[in-house]
């Protein structure tokens, strides 16, 4: 990253100097002393990238040829072009806080969820997350006492890190993927969901919800490509060697802030130049799972362990909870079953660690929160 630049062009903007909690500022880190500089974890994290080269400057690393920062803003991470021609990414304290917020009420569902067949109260409990991200007019306090008794500061700090990169990733796809690069990324995602155009988008343009098809198809293939990118970015990175796990829960969680970005936003309408958050994670989560139990993905990287793979199966199940897939007029209380599918399918092609201290903090901090046996 243009560290020294960045700081400038942050110092003469007209930006505001992002608002942070003490727990995002925890996983952020200082901002150096800079108003508007890209924090100090942001530029460790660039620096961990082993990205793509800009296409025009293929001897610099993409994370020197980019402009990184945070901003208050209630928009979600974007890129933008700056001064020569040199991309900026701006990193939105509204996604941030979004993501630490569902990162606070993911372990709440993983206790409720689990040996749990109550579909009545897997129903009710969508409460503690609207609750929680802000979004009832009158919350309950034991929505509250949930989150507090199960949130798990360790998973927040780490998922909400991994959330934050692949969001970057994601940008920086934008920024320097090359045609090529896009394309082939989508073709992934039609290996996934075939026919992906005329089941996702067409019946849409049917109902007239898209305007001009050709144009949002382009930019929904783009996105979705730049999410595949963004995830690619990430498994080649350094932060994927010894914690893949935690990267594939941010990615996750990214889109799930998406999702309830939308929601607050404008009711999820249909986007004219985004696919649906929704698809997306699924898209995303279909691509982990190939990328996963491929073996060779483990020859360099860290063997995950039981509480890992259990993480990515309840990511599944959490967004289809959080959508309402599993009220009573719906699927019922599934949940238990999605999760089991999904750990058959990895038990049996992924290698496990037996220690997994990726979930411990080892100076008398909180474990990682015990779901019940």
């Amino acid at each position: 990253m243009r560290l020294a630049k960045s700081k400038r062009r942050f110092d003469n903007s007209s930006a505001c100097t992002p608002i942070l909690t003490d727990d995002l500022a925890h996983v952020l880190g200082d901002l150096d002393g800079h108003a508007h500089s890209s924090s100090s974890a942001l530029n460790q994290w660039l620096r961990g990238w082993r990205m793509p080269t800009d296409a025009s400057r293929p001897e610099i690393e993409t994370s020197k040829s980019i402009y990184v920062g945070i901003a208050e803003s209630a928009e979600m991470p974007h890129v933008s072009p700056l001064h020569k021609g040199a991309p900026f990414v701006t990193l939105t304290s509204s996604f941030i806080d979004l993501c630490w917020r569902l990162s606070e009420v993911f372990p709440a569902f993983s206790v409720m969820a689990k040996g749990n067949t109550n579909e009545h109260v897997g129903d009710a409990s969508r409460a503690w997350l609207f609750d929680h991200l802000g979004f009832s007019e009158s919350p309950s306090p034991l929505s509250a006492e949930m989150i507090q008794t199960t949130r798990d500061r360790v998973f927040s700090e780490r998922s909400t890190a991994a959330a934050i990169r692949w969001a970057l990733g994601h940008e920086m796809a934008h920024a320097v993927g090359t045609k090529q690069q896009r394309t082939d990324a989508f073709k992934r995602a039609e290996l996934l969901l075939p026919d992906i155009v005329d089941t996702q988008w067409l019946p849409k343009n049917r109902r007239g919800e898209i305007k001009d098809l050709r144009a949002s198809v382009h930019r929904y293939k783009d996105e979705i490509a730049c999410d595949l990118l963004a995830s690619q970015y990430v498994l080649e990175s350094s932060f994927a060697t010894d914690d893949l796990v935690t990267q594939i829960s941010g990615s996750l969680l990214a889109l799930e802030a998406l999702i309830f970005d939308g929601f607050r936003q404008d009711g999820s309408a249909v986007s004219q130049t985004h696919p649906s958050p929704s698809l997306r994670f699924q898209i995303v989560f279909m691509d982990w799972m190939e990328t996963i139990l491929n073996q060779s993905t483990w020859h360099d990287r860290e063997h995950p362990g039981l509480f890992g793979l259990q993480d990515i199966a309840y990511w599944m199940a959490f967004e289809r909870w959080a959508a309402g897939h599993y009220r009573p007029h719906r699927s019922g209380a599934r949940w238990q079953h999605d999760i089991d599918l999904a750990m058959d399918v990895m038990l049996g092609k992924i290698p496990i660690s037996g220690v997994e201290q990726i979930y411990v903090r080892q100076c008398g901090g909180l474990a990682r929160a015990p779901r019940p046996s």
